[in-house]
């Protein structure tokens, strides 16, 4: 079997692959100071949870953002599993165009978004990946990662405004009732809700005009699930999109299904 990792900013995703199948998915805290045997600590329960052993797992691919991370898996991986982990980069044959400058600038989880909805679904096409940033990936017509935007995230601008405006209470972010807000908890939440959908929206059509084609649209990350109904571009959510990039690439890459 193949573990997936997606190590983020703030979150860590973790899936188990049984050939193309998907068997569970996990999702921690992402802490930036870890040792390896805390490390362990994280992947073990969750394999326990899925009645997995650790001999069972063959193969190891990661997508990580957070360099120090990459080694501390790494690690874990070699002393716990007893082989290397693929490590996710721009220099591996990912098949695809990478077209952003300098090419390594690019992100383990971008380049597997691009991936992924290349082979999923088709290009061109627009990943908007709701994290730590929002970040926009857009692949052309030709299935060449061209670049994109990154913007703030949700979690990240509300929550340095809550920091910096001592009279502004924290809130949950939800749909408010409506957009103009009769208190200042609901005209917070409107703002970073409906403010939320209107840069994505807005975003989106911006690009499309450069693109000059009418690509397919893809949301994605930890918080697209919250935001999908409502959104005026229309697009598919794909929650794992991610993961699956890293399962493609690691195929592509080693030349086999791990089963």
């Amino acid at each position: 079997m193949l573990i997936a990792v997606d190590i983020g900013n703030t979150h860590t995703v973790m899936a188990l692959f049984e050939g193309e199948n998907l068997k569970a998915h996990w999702r921690t805290a992402t802490a930036a100071e870890v040792t390896g045997d805390e490390m362990w600590m994280v992947f073990r329960p969750f394999m326990d949870d899925a009645g997995i052993s650790s001999g069972e797992i063959d193969a190891m691919v990661v997508g990580s953002v957070v360099p120090a991370l990459t080694e501390v898996v790494h690690e874990v991986c070699s002393q716990r599993f007893g082989f290397d982990p693929l490590i996710v980069t721009c220099d591996l044959d990912l098949g695809i165009g990478v077209a952003v400058e300098p090419p390594e600038a690019a992100g383990a989880d971008r380049l597997a978004n691009a991936v992924a909805v290349s082979r999923k679904y088709r290009s061109p096409a627009i990943v908007v990946d709701m994290g730590t940033a929002t970040t926009f990936d857009v692949i052309d017509a030709a299935g060449t990662y061209i670049g994109g935007v990154i913007a703030p995230g949700v979690l990240t601008g509300s929550e340095e405004l809550f920091k910096r405006a001592a009279r502004l209470a924290k809130v949950d972010i939800r749909p408010p009732e409506s957009v103009i807000g009769s208190t200042t908890q609901s005209s917070l939440r409107s703002g970073i809700y409906h403010g939320t959908l209107a840069m994505i929206d807005g975003m989106i059509t911006r690009i499309i005009a450069e693109m000059d084609v009418e690509p397919v649209i893809i949301f994605t990350g930890g918080l697209a699930s919250l935001f999908e109904n409502d959104f005026e571009q229309r697009g598919t959510l794909d929650a794992l999109l991610t993961l699956e990039g890293l399962r493609m690439i690691h195929e592509r890459v080693v030349g086999q299904v791990v089963r």
